[in-house]
Parts: C-alpha cells; sequence; structure tokens
C-alpha cells in the first residue's frame, strides 16, 4: 500500500507539473505569425545605471515602418495603469484593464472575434473591442455591437466587436480602442523624445527577413556613431514567443 501511494502520488505530481509547464510554454503560441513578431525593448544607461523597459517612445513605430522596407507591420499597445469608471445605463463599476492599440493591433496579433469584425473595429476612434467576460457583464446574452459604453463620465465608446483573449496570452485587457481616441495623440507621435517609453511596440517582419540583420540596422539607426563607448541608448528585439 505504501508502495503504491507512493508511486500514485508520483505520477500524479508529474503530470500536474508537465501540464503546468506546457502551458507555461504555449504563451502566445496560438498567433499564426508569431515567428515573425518581435518586441521592441529599451536599453539605455542612465549615469551608471541600466535601465530596461518593455516599451519605447512613441515615434518609434512609424519612424521603424518608414524606414525598413523588411517591417511589414508596426503596432502599439498601451495600458491605463488605474481602474476606470466603465458606465452602460444603471450599470457601473470600476474597472481595471482598459488599454490602447493601433488600428493595425489586430492584423499582427491573432485573437478570435467573437463578434464583429476585429480588423476594421479599431479603425476609428472612440471605437470599442471588448472581451467575452465584459459583453456578459454589461449587456447579459444580448448582442453589444453598436451599443455604448461611457468612459470615467467623460466620453461614449461605440462597440465594434468582442475578443476571446485565451489564458495562455501575456496580453490582458478587457476594453481595447485606438490610441487615435486619445485627443492629444496624433500631434504627440511625431515628438522626437527618447525619454518618454511608455509604448509597447511590435514588429511583423515580412516573410524571409532576418530578424539580426534588422536589429543591426536599427542599432545603426540609433546610434549612427560608430564608437560603442559614447553608445548609452539600444532597442533590442526579442521574439514574441519569449516574452512570457
Amino acid at each position: 500500500l505504501l508502495n503504491l501511494a507512493g508511486l500514485s502520488i508520483g505520477l500524479v505530481s508529474c503530470l500536474l507539473i508537465v501540464l503546468y509547464i506546457s502551458h507555461e510554454l504555449s504563451y502566445d503560441g496560438f498567433h499564426s505569425n508569431k515567428e515573425r513578431v518581435f518586441r521592441i525593448n529599451y536599453d539605455v544607461m542612465m549615469g551608471e545605471k541600466q535601465v530596461l523597459s518593455p516599451s519605447v517612445p512613441v515615434f518609434v513605430a512609424p519612424q521603424l515602418k518608414n524606414q525598413f522596407p523588411e517591417i511589414e507591420e508596426a503596432t502599439r499597445f498601451s495600458s491605463e495603469w488605474r481602474p476606470r469608471t466603465i458606465r452602460h445605463d444603471d450599470i457601473m463599476f470600476d474597472e481595471p484593464g482598459f488599454c490602447y492599440a493601433d488600428p493595425n493591433f489586430f492584423k499582427v496579433m491573432d485573437f478570435k472575434a467573437v463578434q464583429g469584425d476585429l480588423s476594421t473595429a479599431l479603425s476609428r476612434p472612440n471605437t470599442l473591442v471588448i472581451t467575452e467576460k465584459m459583453a456578459q457583464k454589461y449587456f447579459g446574452n444580448a448582442s453589444p455591437l453598436g451599443e455604448r459604453l461611457n468612459f470615467n463620465n467623460k466620453k461614449d465608446f461605440e462597440i465594434t466587436a468582442v475578443v476571446d483573449v485565451p489564458d495562455n496570452s501575456h496580453f490582458s485587457f478587457n476594453f481595447l480602442t485606438s490610441h487615435y481616441s486619445l485627443d492629444d495623440f496624433a500631434a504627440t507621435e511625431n515628438n522626437v523624445e527618447w525619454n518618454n517609453p511608455n509604448y509597447t511596440t511590435w514588429l511583423l517582419l515580412r516573410p524571409g527577413a532576418d530578424p539580426a540583420t534588422l536589429a543591426a540596422k536599427i542599432e545603426k539607426w540609433v546610434n549612427p556613431e560608430a564608437d560603442p563607448d559614447q553608445n548609452t541608448l539600444h532597442l533590442p528585439l526579442e521574439s514574441l514567443t519569449a516574452v512570457h
């Protein structure tokens, strides 16, 4: 009995460990272009302190897209750090997970649309993609498409799609709207200031493009001078499947 109990516990423990590790290694594996998607990280020396960040300044995405033809798409993602008040008629909650993305976000990341068309869902300002959980919470079994949710008692957002966000996605959001819903975003995205890295930026490379070659080109773009001792800022690339 002791031997059987020990063997059973050992087998069950091994099975649970295998299932856990398999789940962890599966993160972001559902994206069809995962082998061609890379995040730009921010690596800067401030005095004698190295600062690493998964986000870069706002202007990096459009400038890289214009500079390097091997980049098929460049898209940005950012989050509200505090809960925001979301209201529909008499239903009102302070909700976490209110996020922003560029209109082409769903061309780079493959999330499953439950309702609506994700390819055009963020094409206009003040449109909103919500998760299944939020759709059920605010609208029950009724379709939320075309309905509006109020944000912080200031602005209404039209719901254009409902999305399924799998458990094995490192992206976490309940509400997703376009960056261009922000009143001053279009004016700020051309500001070349390296000290404001607030936007997670993703590159979708064209088929056959070599990420190492592109990384070297980006390094030269950031640091055109040849003296490495003077280079304090770098933008290394990280594969989507390595992030989690």
